[in-house]
């Protein structure tokens, strides 16, 4: 009966794992997605962030050549030597930040295709980003290069030492503005895309799993269920014949192959005056007298699967013998082998 219990916590502990076991694969899968998207957004949001800087940066080189062209036509025509040289000093620092942005755009497009830009200062930390493995996008992003190496190689000779005084702004360096802008709007486009696609891909791996672990959990839940009404039964079917053996008129014990008593019902501890706490710590040898030995003479019998009865004498409590009809049975596992015994005693 120990062993029956003990069986059953097993089984429960094994069937209470098979339900975590959903719930921890769950919360793994929940965090690598948690990640994966964080990774994603930590590799691919800095091709976003360098695009855009790209395309502001031209914007930027735009402005600051119209200023240089509107200051160069305006300058002939200032007479007041102060204004003539804030006006000066203002088209060379446009030259300058023309100039800058130039070397800028170099940067940004050198970190796009070797995947060497890292995000910024908002982040606890400066993490590298991933080059694009997209062979379209770093299409896009070598023909943005080669539209900025000619834009610069266009503009800094232009624009260098005094070579700024005969510049004049014309449709050239529009149109080789608004080839860089576009190619930059279509490279911003395909980062979106690609982003856009393997979120995608993402989620729906997700709501796979959601789907698969729906399924898994009710699928346990089942399992568990029957489990539980299995239980349920096997312990109302374990009162019963409880029930049945306390209220027997024989008295009957059970025992281990090793001899040890495991239990003893209540016609045994009134007809031999045991206690059912002093006999269940005790060997079947404490009812063995002189004459019988239980112990030695039937036990090797039953544990060969060999049903035993005799009318044999035994000793009770108070070392007094008593004669009684017993009766032996082994009680097999489910392999078949002898795991207990049970002992039935008519007492005449």
């Amino acid at each position: 009966m120990r062993q029956f219990f003990s069986n059953w916590a097993n089984l429960s502990s094994h069937a209470g794992a098979m339900l975590m076991a959903p719930a921890i694969l769950a919360i793994g899968i929940l965090a690598y997605s948690h990640f994966s998207w964080n990774k994603q957004m930590i590799e691919e949001a800095p091709l976003l962030d360098v695009v855009m800087e790209i395309k502001v940066e031209l914007e930027r080189t735009h402005m600051h050549l119209h200023e240089v062209e509107r200051g160069m036509i305006i300058l002939p025509g200032i007479r007041d030597q102060k204004i003539l040289q804030d006006q000066h000093d203002q088209i060379i620092h446009n030259i300058d930040h023309t100039l800058e942005s130039l070397v800028n755009l170099d940067t940004y497009i050198a970190q796009l295709l070797t995947g060497n830009t890292v995000i910024g200062a908002v982040t606890l930390s400066h993490l590298k980003a991933k080059k694009s493995t997209d062979d379209e996008l770093n299409k896009r992003l070598e023909t943005l290069k080669v539209t900025i190496i000619a834009l610069k190689e266009y503009l800094i000779p232009r624009l260098q030492g005094d070579a700024y005084q005969s510049f004049i702004y014309d449709s050239e360096n529009d149109m080789m503005f608004d080839d860089a802008l576009e190619i930059a709007q279509a490279a911003d486009d395909r980062v979106h895309e690609i982003i856009k696609e393997k979120l995608s891909l993402q989620r729906r791996a997700f709501l796979l799993f959601v789907a698969f672990f729906t399924l898994l959990t009710g699928f346990f839940l089942i399992k568990w269920n029957k489990l539980k009404n299995r239980h349920h039964n096997d312990l109302a079917d374990l009162y019963l014949a409880t029930q049945a053996i306390e209220q027997s008129d024989e008295a009957i014990l059970i025992i281990d192959r090793d001899g040890m008593i495991e239990y003893v019902n209540n016609q045994f501890t009134e007809a031999t005056g045991y206690k059912r706490d002093e006999i269940t710590t005790q060997t079947l040898a404490a009812l063995d007298t002189d004459k019988n030995s239980l112990m030695n003479d039937a036990l090797p019998f039953v544990l060969e699967g060999i049903k035993w009865q005799l009318e044999v004498d035994c000793k009770d409590s108070q070392g007094n013998s008593y004669r009684s009809h017993t009766t032996i049975s082994p009680l097999l596992d489910r392999s078949g082998n002898v795991a207990f015994c049970e002992i039935r005693q008519k007492i005449l």
